[in-house]
């Protein structure tokens, strides 16, 4: 198993892996990056023995025609984890596993909407899950009753106290009373410095944090959508020994799982 980080997120989806492995006996070795060239790990694990493969590339091996090619040529059975390959990447012989965070986005878009936001404003950092949260963004503008000219940054950095309060900014000035922010520490930097403000979370301010690694902790508790990681890591499992029984017979299947909406004390009344 190849991933990017040892972080809560997919910690929370190896030992999905891992408890999906030993239930049929199988034996997981695992790989990290730390965003670095997934090659090296890779292979490796190649030339360790492994049967198969699951594996978390980088956004820019996906989208690099060398990339997809080098996945194409790989030796053994390949499942890929949380990352939705692009059509052109030719990547259609492979099982891919992966949450649907455009649904995601809208159950938190819908959850504001319900309690009576109509301009909502999005906060992320450059992540591989950002371009489907805007997506998600997209098409709930079309169907849902949100109002346009709520501020959306995208692109800025970790921990980026400035560009969070020039956010803060546009949000006064817009009207905008409600937020999706991801990740987890932005979420929480967001309320911390709206509260220095004078602002009241939930009353002048609703958020929704995007991934739950560490919503439950933060000062006022997070209302977050909560990838399933744990299930990712089992059903990918699943799916790779599936294909080493089947052989040539194996019929591929994109699993796409829908998150869970966790209200919390940042959007409940």
């Amino acid at each position: 198993m190849a991933v990017p980080s040892r972080s809560a997120y997919y910690r929370d989806v190896i030992e999905g892996a891992q408890a999906a492995a030993q239930a049929v006996g199988a034996r997981l070795t695992l790989g990290v990056s730390a965003y670095g060239d997934d090659l090296p790990q890779v292979e490796r694990m190649l030339v360790s023995g492994v049967d198969g493969l699951l594996l978390t590339p980088l956004p820019q091996t996906l989208q690099s025609a060398a990339g997809a090619a080098w996945i194409r040529e790989l030796s053994v059975p390949v499942v890929i984890v949380e990352r939705r390959p692009e059509p052109a990447a030719g990547l259609d012989h492979l099982d891919c596993v992966a949450s649907d965070h455009v649904r995601g986005t809208m159950q938190a878009l819908r959850h504001l909407v319900d309690l009576g936001h109509g301009r909502i404003g999005l906060l992320a950092c450059p992540t591989p899950t950002a371009p489907w949260i805007v997506r998600g963004f997209d098409i709930a503008a079309e169907i849902l009753p949100i109002a346009s000219g709520a501020p959306r940054i995208t692109k800025h950095a970790f921990g980026d106290v400035e560009a969070v309060d020039d956010f803060l900014d546009a949000m006064a000035a817009t009207g905008t009373t409600a937020v999706v922010a991801h990740p987890d520490d932005q979420a929480a930097l967001l309320v911390q410095r709206a509260r220095m403000r004078g602002w009241a979370v939930p009353d002048d301010l609703a958020v929704v944090a995007y991934d739950d690694e560490l919503a439950s902790l933060a000062e006022i508790p997070l209302s977050a959508v909560a990838p399933t990681r744990h299930a990712m890591g089992r059903i990918a499992v699943t799916r790779l020994v599936k294909c080493l029984r089947e052989g040539s017979s194996h019929v591929v299947q994109e699993s796409l799982l829908l998150p869970r909406l966790i209200v919390r004390a940042s959007t409940a009344k």
